[in-house]
């Protein structure tokens, strides 16, 4: 009976089993298993030192990937993409530009720099210099050591010569190679006619910073390109005392294209007339506000308008002096006979070319009648002559 059992629990036993071997069966034919990484790595290729190197990673950036290649960078050395570049394609290729040892001559200066650029602007500018398209170079490999004191190369730069040339009035620098001045116009591509005349014959050698110049004789036009001057808006705000200025909003130029007629002769101008303008470019209008509150009496606020209008702290006892006589320091006192403002003008128009808010800027009238007091030699002289005669 025992025997029996036992036999029947193997026979479940392989049941189980064989259940257990579809179940797994099934998981792994189905259901793929992610390979750890997987989808993260990428083939770079490394060109370096003069090999070639491939490598299989899930670096993330071109640093890091000739980190892991081993790839030491120097600190001249450059690298194609940037070391930051960010890899997220499956394959890359990376280029490595080692630095070597370059002689930069430019004239009779010379220069030791290492760099790892082949183009003769980027070389120069390595050596903190500017090479211009004018200019021609050589580049040569060195390899003796003993003349030019190392290995690596040499960049000779054959600077172009740099002049003024001024073509039907208008004056530019330019640089060139040419040897004489026929050479540079046609070098140029300045064609002369008949009407064409040069400071210089065709044949004068070129020197640098001299002036050549081409011109039209007869009527002629030229455009230019001008500024359209940007206009001014003030806006008067009562609640805002006088003397009070903010830009709200600031001008800007505009442009402008303007054709003149002009009549040259011997390469200079005799006379000049417009003959068309054309605005390419609005201006921005400039919008002022200014305080227009009527003051009234200000002594309140005496000092400060005396120091505002410039007035020297030692006059101010001779200034109130006055002021108080004539108007009690009321901007906008007016007498019977048209006297007005703090000093009296007579008459009160006499303000208007000098204050543009003539009836209530104290700042201004004062100004105004600082001028007035220097008749007497100044604001001592008129406290003076107002005492002698009371009036001034």
């Amino acid at each position: 009976m025992r025997f029996v059992n036992f036999v029947k629990w193997v026979r479940k036993l392989r049941w189980v089993g064989a259940i257990i071997a579809v179940l797994l069966f099934v998981l792994l034919t189905v259901v793929p298993v992610s390979a750890t990484n997987a989808e993260n790595e990428r083939v770079i290729t490394i060109y370096h030192d003069g090999i070639e190197q491939t490598i299989v990673t899930d670096a993330t950036t071109v640093s890091d990937a000739l980190n892991r290649a081993g790839v030491a960078m120097a600190e001249n050395d450059t690298v194609e993409p940037g070391l930051n570049a960010e890899l997220t394609a499956n394959s890359y290729s990376i280029n490595v530009y080692r630095a070597r040892p370059v002689v930069v001559v430019d004239g009779t200066q010379r220069y030791n720099v290492m760099t790892a650029h082949t183009s003769g602007k980027e070389i120069a500018a390595a050596a903190g210099l500017t090479l211009y398209d004018e200019d021609t170079y050589t580049l040569t490999r060195i390899d003796d050591f003993l003349s030019e004191g190392g290995v690596g190369l040499k960049l000779t730069i054959d600077r172009a010569v740099p002049i003024q040339l001024n073509l039907y009035g208008v004056t530019s620098e330019v640089r060139t190679q040419a040897e004489t001045v026929g050479d540079l116009l046609k070098e140029k591509g300045v064609t002369m006619t008949s009407q064409d005349g040069s400071n210089l014959s065709l044949d004068t050698p070129i020197t640098s910073g001299m002036l050549v110049s081409v011109w039209r004789n007869g009527v002629q036009t030229v455009t230019v390109e001008e500024a359209e001057a940007f206009t001014t808006r003030q806006i008067q705000d009562a609640d805002k005392a006088v003397g009070y200025s903010e830009v709200q909003q600031a001008g800007v130029n505009g442009k402008k294209l303007v054709t003149y007629q002009i009549e040259m002769k011997d390469g200079v101008e005799v006379s000049r007339t417009v003959i068309q303008s054309v605005v390419t470019q609005q201006a921005t209008e400039q919008i002022e506000v200014i305080g227009a509150k009527s003051l009234g009496n200000v002594s309140a606020d005496k000092a400060s308008y005396m120091q505002q209008a410039g007035i020297a702290e030692s006059d101010w006892t001779y200034v109130d002096y006055v002021i108080e006589r004539e108007s009690h320091w009321n901007v906008g006192s007016t007498s019977s006979n048209g006297c007005y403002g703090l000093g009296q003008a007579c008459p009160g128009s006499k303000l208007v070319a000098a204050c543009p808010n003539w009836t209530s800027d104290p700042v201004c009238q004062l100004q105004f009648f600082t001028s007035y007091a220097n008749r007497y030699g100044g604001w001592a002289g008129a406290y003076n002559a107002w005492l002698a005669q009371g009036w001034w």
